[in-house]
């Protein structure tokens, strides 16, 4: 019998669900990952503290998974992620033989919730690796985990506010605290901002000295909804450039942008009532930040 969505499960009872009475499943990476003929099972713990804390959750619907150490199966080519664990395909990649099945629980929890299948969209490091930190197996889950076991296991119960990439956690009505961010903002010649929620929407603003570039999207693939200025009079053949010291370069027509207070204002606008505001057109767009 399958295991059902967002159902709970102790250890033997999820490989009982995905393998049946008599599996015999094959374990890797201390015991985080199980391989049945039909399925891999990945049971991962998140919390804060303690041996366990190795991974954590990047939204309602990616889970970061870090190993505990780097030398799993030092044959392997990939020795903290061995082969069996990550490989999901026939060898001509035509067939999908065993699909990632994530069960998540906080470090106090014994039982499990069952997130339902799940996308190793990538995995590796951008440097030679030299601790489990170091690594990370990215996961897209089936379905958003939900709000009460997102916030028990360490997501924002409302806002998170990237800027300068320093997160902060704010509250709805914090009103205050959000301009605060935005007067920090204000005094950078460079700047940018990203502000989310559990609802996984994401707005962005980037500074220059004159202008900013502001955006709204539903997760990390576009389209997008960008603001523009419909009162821009100036060169149509202009160019304004925004820039980050992580290498992030953007270039947009100055009419694809916004003055910064009007930037600011829209922002703030959006955090207060968590919804775009209409005194700026928004426009369907492509925005990469690859």
């Amino acid at each position: 019998m399958a295991p059902t969505l967002h159902a709970h499960y102790t250890r033997d009872e999820a490989i009982l669900a995905l393998g049946g009475a008599n599996a015999s499943p094959a374990w890797f990476c201390d015991n985080d990952f199980a391989v049945l003929p039909e399925a891999i099972v990945c049971l991962f713990t998140v919390g804060v503290g303690g041996s366990d804390a190795h991974t954590r959750l990047i939204s309602p619907e990616q889970v970061e998974w870090h190993p505990t150490r780097l030398d799993f199966d030092p044959d392997d080519n990939i020795p903290w992620l061995p082969t069996p664990v990550r490989e999901v395909r026939s060898a001509d990649r035509r067939t999908l033989l065993r699909p990632h099945h994530v069960f998540l629980r906080a470090a106090s929890d014994e039982q499990y919730i069952y997130t339902g299948r799940a996308h190793l969209g990538s995995y590796g490091s951008s440097h030679s690796p030299r601790t489990p930190a170091d690594v990370r197996a990215a996961f897209t889950l089936s379905a958003p985990l939900p709000r009460d076991a997102w916030i028990t296991m360490g997501g924002y119960p409302a806002w998170l506010v990237e800027v300068d990439h320093t997160s902060y956690r704010l509250d709805s009505g914090d009103v205050a605290g959000f301009r605060a961010l935005l007067d920090r903002m204000a005094g950078e010649t460079f700047s940018h901002l990203r502000l989310t929620r559990y609802e996984n929407d994401m707005l962005f603003l980037f500074t220059n000295p004159d202008r900013a570039c502001l955006w709204h999207q539903q997760g990390w693939s576009p389209p997008c909804l960008r603001a523009e200025d419909a009162d821009y009079d100036g060169n149509l053949r202009a160019a304004e450039s925004f820039s980050c010291a992580c290498g992030i370069e953007l270039r947009f027509r100055p009419a694809h942008t916004l003055t910064r207070d009007a930037a600011f204002h829209a922002a703030a606008g959006f955090f207060a009532t968590g919804t775009l505001p209409t005194d700026v057109p928004w426009v369907p767009a492509v925005i990469s930040l690859c």
